[in-house]
């Protein structure tokens, strides 16, 4: 006897009698009797009959953990979920009185399921393992035939074989950019920083700024698209404020939540089926940790947990076309490669397609965005945080040199306009070497003259770059780097006249006002003319950043 089942009209006998097998009568668990449907009643005990009929026929020692991962990797692909899967193979090896069961029961759900159609798990296997006969009668009572769950079984998956010559023959479309230079349209993106260093501002600044089609950053965004923003650790007041503070424009295109379930909790089901209804093309998850599934077999590595959370999001995000963008943290401690400082494993560096790594010192309004990817080249942006939005200012170390030169002529001027390399290198707290090689770069732009050993400013600090930054150009397709390219010189005490240096040509660069007190470099980007930078004539040189 395996389960009986009795019902109204049957005589029904209660422990501690003895059952005609010769069996004693006990009760599995202690506790009150309690309601149940006859079709719930039907599926357990059925349940039940099968482990009891595969635990009859266990395996002696030496294929026990073969067995018990072949009914692993049958019971999931019949839809059994992890914890039911275990609670199964637990209930057979028990009764089966295998002494290694607990220890086998955290192995093998996690292998069969790692291991997918593997040969080595299923009914197939099983049934070499035990018998074709037992497994048919638990498929049956399970209520499946085993010819449609071995079909089911069979990935329906199309695989497109290239040859070398075919790959390098056909043209494929360039990556295209939601934020040129900084966010790619579709797949996995991460995005990283230390707490408090305003990763949820540029979160919110890409949320309201997509939606509208409006700036991130203070680049156009390429189209405005449908967002989805979970910012897991604000509160709808805070957010309400920060989106007044920043001056964001609030549309309908924007839908925000502050709560969502983790993903292992529905969670990633609730999100493709919003994504699907609201219509959604970018999803931001403010942060990874307020998602991240509570629990996992201890057996599974911490790079498996990070690799397969994260690439669960990828696959959704890859097959519906959409972009997703995880906010995530930095570990305390610095490194020389900005990927190492991400928290956690490589495991969730190697899921994603694209990385943001956010840094900005504590009290400092400038910060940097490390940018790296599968599609995207590898660069260092300058950034301004500023009535809480973020501004790029060019291109990461080109701004730091612009930085060092303006602090050499503060410390100047602070020195009443004239100084010595040894009285600047001891205001700005910099090496005197590093002091004299800067003072050498400015005399030669113009900008200072030297006498006797001492350094004086040539003109007023207001005219030099008076916001202390790099000119920001936005009519650009894409941000690789900033770099001065020209320079435009007027000869001493030649009034309104003009030469331009390097390869910007004369139809390209124009003055408008020949006569007056400034004048504009002009270049092409895209056959239109745009103005890449204004300065005042009173200088002699004029530098000019392209972006």
């Amino acid at each position: 006897m395996l389960v009986e089942l009795r019902s109204t009209g049957c005589q029904t006998v209660f422990p501690p009698s003895i059952h005609p097998s010769g069996e004693a009568i006990t009760w599995h668990k202690e506790g009150q009797p309690t309601q149940v449907s006859k079709a719930e009643l039907e599926k357990a005990c059925s349940k039940l009959a099968s482990a009891v009929l595969i635990a009859k026929h266990w395996p002696s020692q030496g294929t026990r953990q073969d067995t018990a991962l072949a009914l692993a990797g049958g019971l999931i692909r019949l839809g059994f979920g992890e914890e039911e899967a275990e609670r199964f193979i637990e209930a057979v090896t028990v009764g089966a009185g295998d002494e290694e069961s607990r220890d086998r029961v955290k192995t093998v759900v996690y292998t069969a399921r790692k291991t997918g159609n593997s040969p080595t798990t299923g009914w197939k296997r099983l049934s070499e393992l035990i018998s074709e006969e037992v497994v048919n009668k638990v498929l049956q009572w399970l209520g499946v035939e085993k010819r449609e769950e071995e079909k089911q079984s069979r990935p329906n998956v199309e695989i497109k074989l290239w040859t070398a010559t075919e790959l390098m023959e056909t043209d494929f479309p360039e990556p295209s950019w939601l934020i040129p230079g900084i966010l790619p349209e579709g797949g996995l993106v991460l995005l990283a920083g230390k707490p408090k260093v305003g990763k949820s501002w540029l979160a919110l600044n890409m949320a309201c700024g997509l939606s509208n089609g409006g700036a991130v950053c203070g680049i156009p965004a390429e189209k405005a698209v449908k967002t989805l923003y979970l910012a897991l650790e604000d509160t709808t007041r805070r957010l309400k404020t920060r989106i007044q503070q920043a001056g964001l424009t609030p549309n309908e295109n924007s839908l925000i939540s502050t709560t969502w379930p983790k993903l292992n909790e529905k969670g990633l089901t609730l999100l493709e089926e919003t994504i699907k209804q609201a219509g959604i093309q970018v999803v931001i998850i403010d942060t990874l940790a307020k998602v991240k599934p509570s629990s996992k077999s201890k057996v599974v590595s911490l790079y498996d947990n990070d690799y397969e959370m994260l690439g669960s999001l990828k696959e959704l995000a890859d097959r519906l076309g959409i972009t997703v963008v995880i906010v995530h943290h930095l570990r305390k401690s610095e490194s020389e490669d900005p990927l190492e400082e991400v928290s956690g494993t490589t495991g969730i560096t190697g899921a994603v397609d694209t990385i943001l790594v956010l840094k900005r010192a504590r009290t400092e309004a400038d910060g940097t965005l490390f940018i790296t990817g599968r599609d995207c080249e590898e660069q260092e942006l300058a950034l301004r945080f500023n009535a809480g939005r973020w501004e790029v200012l060019g291109e990461a170390k080109l701004y730091e040199i612009s930085k060092e030169r303006r602090e050499i002529l503060e410390a100047i001027e602070k020195l009443g306009g004239s100084a010595s390399p040894k009285e600047i290198a001891e205001i700005t707290e910099r090496p005197h070497g590093s002091v004299k090689h800067l003072l050498r770069k400015l005399e030669e732009d113009g900008l200072v003259t030297s006498f006797n050993g001492r350094y004086s400013l040539t003109t007023s600090l207001n005219d030099i770059h008076p916001d202390n930054s790099v000119h920001p150009v936005y009519s650009i397709h894409s941000i690789h780097s900033v770099h001065p390219i020209h320079s435009i010189h007027r000869s001493p005490g030649e009034q309104g006249e003009y030469s331009v240096n390097d390869t910007i040509h004369p139809e390209k660069c124009s003055n408008d006002e020949p006569f007056g007190d400034s004048v504009n470099a002009v270049n092409t980007v895209n056959g239109e003319p745009v103005v890449l930078a204004r300065s005042n004539v009173s200088q002699l040189d004029i530098e000019v950043w392209e972006i």
